[in-house]
């Protein structure tokens, strides 16, 4: 029979403390490594998905400009269909408003002066725009201005504050479940307006423009936009989103 002493025992709890920070030391080392590779598959799939997406925007900018020329040589074939992406800018009607005007603000999420949305455009939306066409000027974005829109002024709400969007971790947890996990996956969603959508753009808050009386677009107090020049812009909303970005 071994009698235990006092050093002996000294030993044994010490050699026990030592397994025990070994073992978290070591969990700890697996996590990290668990971490670490799973950051570098996302990184890799997020570059997969950005070269995947460049070449669809490229096939779709290259169809749409065949049909074009197609449809200059021959006049009896269909022009490319309208499109159904829109990108709205509140310019006017900061005062009084009739009550329906402001409703439809209010839908639209466009509750500020210079707040800009991205909206899809079916009979419901166009209605609403057709109505509020004094008090705003919206048309047909490129990708070059959904990008540029996303990456500068992108925000989310996380517990009930506002935060932007410059976390890729942040995009997965929230919007994982719809295989959106990077702001390029947002980019294409709104861009394509893929079947989320309208998830993808409840997420995003609205675009916080710069108010164009202090640029280079005209002098402080003289107003941006006349009515004349509200409502549809086509292409020309590209500009005036350049300019107010």
């Amino acid at each position: 029979m071994v009698l235990k002493t006092a050093e002996n025992t000294v030993s044994e709890v010490l050699l026990k403390k030592r397994k025990h920070l070994e073992r978290i030391k070591a969990e700890r080392a697996a996590a990290s490594l668990l971490k670490k590779q799973k950051k570098g598959k996302v990184k890799k799939t997020v570059f997969k998905r950005a070269e995947q997406f460049v070449r669809e925007y490229r096939t779709l900018e290259n169809e749409n400009k065949r049909l074009e020329r197609l449809a200059k040589s021959n006049k009896k074939l269909d022009v490319p269909e309208e499109p159904t992406l829109a990108f709205v800018i509140r310019v006017r009607g900061h005062g009084k408003l009739p009550d329906k005007i402001k409703k439809i603000f209010k839908l639209l999420k466009l509750n500020n002066l210079y707040n800009g949305r991205f909206i899809k455009l079916n009979k419901a939306t166009v209605t609403m725009l057709n109505m509020i066409q004094p008090y705003v000027v919206y048309g047909t974005p490129s990708i070059k201005s959904v990008r540029e829109l996303i990456y500068k002024r992108g925000y989310t709400k996380v517990k009930n504050e506002k935060v932007p969007l410059t976390d890729n971790t942040l995009i997965e947890r929230e919007l994982g479940k719809y295989n959106i996990i990077c702001m390029e996956d947002i980019v294409h969603e709104i861009f394509t307006l893929g079947p989320n959508f309208k998830y993808v753009n409840n997420f995003l808050y609205a675009f916080k423009l710069v108010n164009p009386n202090n640029s280079t677009l005209g002098k402080k107090g003289t107003p941006f936009i006349s009515y004349s020049e509200t409502g549809n812009r086509g292409d020309e909303i590209n500009d005036i989103i350049q300019k107010m970005n």
